[in-house]
């Protein structure tokens, strides 16, 4: 996993972040850009330890709950400065209405029995961005949807079951999108083999009302 250039690992640019340091980095409204992280759910399930506490994990091994598509992680607001360390910002505290909690379940099943990972994913990066609670959360879901709506979401719904080659994965995004989307990406597996998370480097003006190459923007 990784991508076509790092073979594995995160991304040149995530690989930057890691290695930055300095300035003030739990100051809201200070980032620069977004990652988009999304979780391939019976992967992370399946191969990592999450020691029973996570109980969308349990519904799904017990075959109470199917995947049916992408999920979201988190958006995380990134301040290039400050590497992978900003977050933790003041901010409002977690609170997210009936109505967002059923639109955003079916994206995040978590929220199907518990709040604990919203409010965690809220106050470890959401409370650095300018939305509020429900904005933040259903403007990452529009960000989800249009990934896995595109051909990100083909190739991995298309393989449950399969596997796909890392280099024909970047291959058919580059055709489909061109280098800027594909350069964007990033793999991230368990055992090096079982996909978990595909990660997105974003603008910090988001646009999820097109399609891929226009939610990318010029972020790669």
């Amino acid at each position: 996993c990784g991508t076509p250039e790092l073979g594995e690992g995160l991304s040149k640019a995530q690989r930057g972040r890691d290695n930055a340091g300095g300035g003030t980095c739990n100051v809201a409204n200070t980032e620069d850009s977004y990652l988009l992280a999304i979780t391939w759910q019976p992967g992370f399930c399946e191969h990592a330890k999450y020691n029973g506490k996570k109980p969308e994990c349990d519904a799904m091994n017990g075959g109470k709950l199917q995947a049916k598509n992408l999920n979201l992680h988190g958006l995380w607001p990134n301040k290039k400065e400050c590497g992978t360390n900003y977050g933790s910002c003041r901010g409002e505290q977690f609170s997210l209405k009936q109505d967002t909690i059923d639109k955003l379940a079916p994206w995040m099943p978590n929220f199907y029995y518990e709040r604990t990972f919203g409010a965690y994913e809220w106050n470890k990066h959401g409370k650095c961005q300018s939305l509020p609670p429900d904005e933040y959360f259903l403007k990452a879901v529009s960000a989800v949807r249009v990934v896995n709506d595109s051909e990100v979401g083909k190739i991995v719904l298309g393989s449950v079951g399969k596997s796909f080659r890392v280099n024909d994965f970047f291959d058919r995004v580059k055709t489909r999108y061109g280098a800027q989307v594909a350069g964007s990406i990033t793999l991230v597996c368990a055992q090096r083999k079982y996909l978990q998370e595909i990660r997105l480097t974003l603008p910090l003006e988001l646009n999820t009302d097109g399609d891929l190459v226009q939610l990318v923007g010029k972020a790669a």
